[in-house]
């Protein structure tokens, strides 16, 4: 009865959203972002292009709100470079910006207009947004892995950073590379170790070149663990530094360079590492750099305060504003968590039965569906698009039949679910169920998106005649509040705000109210 409650719980009392009506085909001009896209792609790539002589205009839409595609172009070009880009993002995440949503019931009939504050990387929507996740992990019980104080020591957690060599790859390389060659050495792992989850945070160093800080699970495999010792070391002779490691704690009296003994030394730094056959294993695993660490992890709470520290430093420290900026511009996430939502999964497709197109329901031909077991993917012939396949059709989607079936389906495979997921995997069942309940859309980065569909969802409470909203775009909120009498203006620009607007206020925008046509 408990999981019965639980998938209840977890989406099926969701208000569903009616779909925008499909438009007939009709030719439109190119669109202002288009238009400014052409421009920047025409220009010279030799010129480079300074904040003075440009003022950045070009990568703005005519609302004078910057895009990331005409960023992401115009650093393709090499028409401005990562330094234009650091002061691009930082105007950016400190420029206040709303969607403006117009929301319209059952008869397509326009009811009130919403604006969302935009969630930026950095600004104070997303810092609190995040803050919210990072404080489910902060509140789950630490786990031990082994005793520091005696016995054998063995882990089933690694902390591995990964490093990319500047001199073998460059800014770019770095940067768009990195990826495909983490997935590559992830597969090395699970080969060597068996399957796993993780959590990742992504970083900058001052040059700007990547590395990655990640904390692997390995629910069927145990690293033996040893005592690993490194202290700081600064020489008052000839002024030089330098870091010593070793294995066992002992006295270090000579500088290694000039042999004085006249050294200044920190208080050692006491860490837990694997064996050099393991990590230099691991290490042959990773083509990026040479440059591999490996610890191996005493305790949860140990491991996740040292991710989280990289996390927080891209968004509240002023040294993140390399890792904020390259992140934005190669379209990369700061952190990812395993995750394994229940709400979202549905079965593989079965060796029977019929598929459908989720676009326009029409019956699938096995042949149009992709060739791979796991697949859902297929293009169909009836609306000819790409689409994802279902083993219902979307008529029979809102029945009780399908969703009966859907949740005993669910409910029959929840442990699969939970040994994918980091928190499941890690601490259980319980803490699995509680982490979807409390965050229905999961820790991992938050998003546009996610912020819109958590607004969407509340809506009713305000207006319950709303079925569906219509896009109409982004504009900055200073602009917006200068239309707005005293009274309706927004106080604080991180929070929704319901308005009528008026005609004046639609014409500035060129948004022209359906109840206008």
């Amino acid at each position: 009865m408990k999981q019965e409650a639980l998938v209840t719980d977890l989406g099926y009392d969701v208000a569903r959203y009616k779909p925008t009506k499909k438009p007939k085909f009709e030719f439109h001009p190119l669109s202002d972002l288009q238009k400014r896209l052409k421009i920047i792609q025409d220009m010279d790539p030799k010129k480079l292009l300074t904040k003075a002589e440009l003022g950045l205009g070009y990568f703005k839409s005519k609302y004078d709100c910057y895009r990331w595609k005409l960023i992401r172009e115009g650093y393709k070009r090499g028409l401005i470079t990562f330094e234009n880009v650091k002061t691009i993002h930082l105007e950016w995440r400190n420029t206040p910006e709303s969607l403006w949503l117009d929301g319209y019931d059952g008869n397509d009939k326009f009811i009130q207009t919403v604006l969302v504050p935009a969630c930026k990387r950095g600004n104070k929507v997303y810092k609190e947004r995040v803050s919210k996740k990072l404080s489910y992990l902060d509140a789950l019980p630490p786990i031990d892995f082994f005793d520091e104080a005696f016995g054998r020591k063995t882990t089933p957690m690694l902390l591995i950073t990964l490093d990319v060599d500047a001199n073998k790859y460059t800014f770019d390389e770095a940067w768009k590379q990195q990826p495909y060659e983490l997935h590559l050495f992830e597969t090395k792992l699970r080969i060597a170790y068996g399957s796993f989850v993780k959590l990742k945070a992504s970083e900058a160093h001052a040059s700007g070149y990547p590395h990655k800080h990640i904390t692997y699970y390995f629910p069927n495999h145990e690293f033996e663990v040893f005592e690993h010792f490194s202290v700081n070391i600064s020489c008052n002779q000839c002024r030089k530094r330098f870091t010593k490691s070793y294995t066992k704690s002992k006295k270090l009296n000579n500088c290694k360079f000039c042999g004085s003994t006249d050294i200044k030394k920190s208080i050692p730094k006491r860490t837990f590492r694997v064996n050099d056959a393991e990590k230099q294993k691991i290490k042959n695993m990773w083509r990026m750099g040479k440059n591999l660490d490996v610890q191996a992890v005493q305790d949860t709470l140990g491991a996740f305060s040292e991710i989280k520290k990289y996390i927080t430093k891209t968004l509240w420290n002023k040294k993140g504003l390399n890792t904020a900026a390259a992140l934005s511009l190669f379209n990369q996430k700061a952190y990812y968590i395993s995750s394994c939502n229940p709400v979202n999964q549905y079965p593989k497709l079965n060796d029977n039965g019929k598929r459908y197109c989720n676009m326009c329901g029409a019956s699938m031909d096995l042949e149009y569906i992709d060739n791979h077991y796991f697949s859902r993917n297929a293009h169909c012939k009836s609306c000819d698009r790409q689409t994802f396949v279902v083993d219902f059709s979307p008529s029979l989607r809102n029945t009780i039949a399908f969703e009966d079936y859907l949740k005993k389906w669910r409910i029959a495979n929840m442990e699969n679910f939970r040994k994918k997921d980091f928190v499941g995997s890690i601490w259980g069942m319980d803490a699995y169920k509680q982490l979807y309940q409390l965050h229905k859309d999961g820790l991992n980065e938050p998003d546009q998106n996610a912020l819109v569909k958590e607004i969407l969802h509340s809506c009713n409470n305000e207006f319950p005649e709303i079925v569906y909203f219509k896009y109409r775009g982004t504009f900055r909120t200073s602009d917006i509040n200068s239309f707005l009498p005293k009274a309706k203006k927004k106080k604080d620009p991180d929070q929704h705000f319901w308005l009528d607007p008026s005609p004046e206020l639609r014409a500035y925008f060129n948004l022209v109210s359906d109840l206008d046509v």
